[in-house]
């Protein structure tokens, strides 16, 4: 069986875990329905804790599939987030499996993305990325492939075509007055902005109109000078 244990370290200070001294013939198991936006090949993560060589994994599994171990590792007493397989996904519902492999291995989040360079780190940046109060989703369209970095709000999840760029990007978040666009690799980015933006900044660099980005007809195309990094856009009222 799994069970929730308490930990001011994990998200929401709680985590699932096998106590010791479950029944080797009745392992628990997590499922999760989730539902891929666009078909293509996704990477999964997990944020585990370890506390020894006997409680270091998991089991992962989808739609019924083959389980592969997530984890057996040696990084111990303390919070990390653990690569799991890669899996290529048809769009539409898909059924993930957590099950227990060894007693006392601890589960706080798990991350399926598009991306095989992001790599997440801490324990408050799926919350920040993936829960964020009057936001809506974008989609990231790069000049090979295009992913889907939604967000989530009290209505549920919400995408907008709004986004398009020639670069890979980590995510993007938008709220009423601002836009924040983290981005891995300089380029040219077109967003479809129904008013003028009152500034755009790149890693706290103020650009300048005219040079640095231009708006018009409903579009803000913004040249970045940087490899890596975060754009920063206030609209009215922020």
């Amino acid at each position: 069986e799994m069970r929730i244990g308490s930990d001011i370290n994990a998200s929401g200070e709680s985590y699932i875990y096998a106590p010791k001294g479950s029944d080797p013939d009745d392992k628990g198991y997590l499922e999760y329905e989730i539902n891929i936006p666009d078909p293509g090949t996704y990477r999964l993560w997990a944020r585990c804790y370890w506390p020894d060589t006997a409680a270091n994994s998991f089991l992962e599994s989808f739609d019924g599939g083959t389980e592969t171990i997530l984890g057996n590792d040696l990084s111990f007493d303390s919070w990390y987030w653990v690569p799991g397989q890669s899996y290529t996904f048809s769009e539409g519902k898909h059924l993930l499996r957590i099950r227990d492999r060894e007693d006392g291995s601890r589960l706080d989040k798990l991350l399926l993305t598009p991306s095989s360079a992001y790599i997440p780190k801490g324990v408050s940046e799926i919350k920040e990325i993936s829960i964020y109060p009057e936001a809506v989703g974008v989609k990231l369209v790069h000049s090979s492939y295009t992913d889907w970095n939604g967000v989530s709000h009290a209505a549920g999840k919400v995408k907008y075509d709004i986004v398009t760029t020639d670069v890979k990007m980590f995510w993007a978040r938008k709220t009423s007055t601002r836009w924040t666009i983290s981005f891995v690799k300089g380029g040219h980015f077109e967003i479809i902005m129904e008013e003028r933006p009152i500034s755009v900044r790149i890693n706290d660099h103020l650009l300048v109109e005219e040079k640095e980005w231009f708006y018009s007809s409903g579009i803000l195309r913004i040249d970045s000078p940087y490899r890596e990094g975060t754009i920063e856009i206030l609209v009215e009222g922020g």
